[in-house]
């Protein structure tokens, strides 16, 4: 699949969850900015590119140069990832956001603790997150993915330095059912 860069006539309020990735246990809402952990398998169409064990999904579309920020609220037991498109879909420890080195992510335990991941390296972010809402920004002139705060405050919670080779999107990963883990984009810029 190819993807591209967004043209200036594209609007980027257009971001939404991709519905062949998303794994069959997240629900997503119907207007595809919403997802949610659910407990039973649920019934979606055959996709390749479907996540199989990791409960995943990707936003569509992906991007390749600029700088573009994803707000999202989250709650629960979550990942909030910048993803090639490529990262591996059929295997738990190799698709895992920030286990591999196609995708770089913000981890929350469910319990405040805050982790950020690239390539298997797990780093533990000392304090407590005190906001539900994130900003995941990425800037490919520059090779920075930022993960920082959405609220009054805007705290940098953890920067990535990387020089990005392929189109990246936005990706979620929601872990436990009790208590709820979700997770909702709510602005792109």
């Amino acid at each position: 699949m190819k993807s591209r860069g967004l043209s200036e006539t594209e609007d980027e309020g257009t971001v939404m969850l991709d519905m062949d990735t998303a794994s069959r246990l997240l629900g997503l809402s119907a207007n595809l900015r919403t997802a949610e952990r659910v407990k039973a398998a649920l019934h979606y169409p055959h996709s390749d590119g479907r996540f199989d064990e990791a409960p995943q999904v990707l936003s569509t579309p992906c991007f390749s140069s600029g700088s573009h920020v994803w707000e999202v609220e989250a709650e629960g037991c979550w990942d909030i990832a910048l993803s090639y498109r490529s990262v591996q879909r059929k295997s738990r420890n190799s698709s895992t956001f920030g286990r591999n080195a196609e995708s770089w992510s913000l981890a929350h335990s469910g319990q405040g603790e805050l982790f950020a991941c690239h390539d298997k390296h797990i780093t533990a972010l000392f304090g407590s997150l005190q906001s539900s809402r994130i900003a995941l920004e990425v800037n490919f002139e520059e090779g920075r993915i930022t993960f920082s705060t959405a609220d009054s405050t805007k705290t940098l919670l953890h920067e990535f330095k990387a020089e990005l080779t392929q189109p990246v999107c936005l990706g979620l990963g929601l872990y436990h059912v009790d208590p709820p883990s979700r997770a909702s984009i709510v602005k792109v810029s």
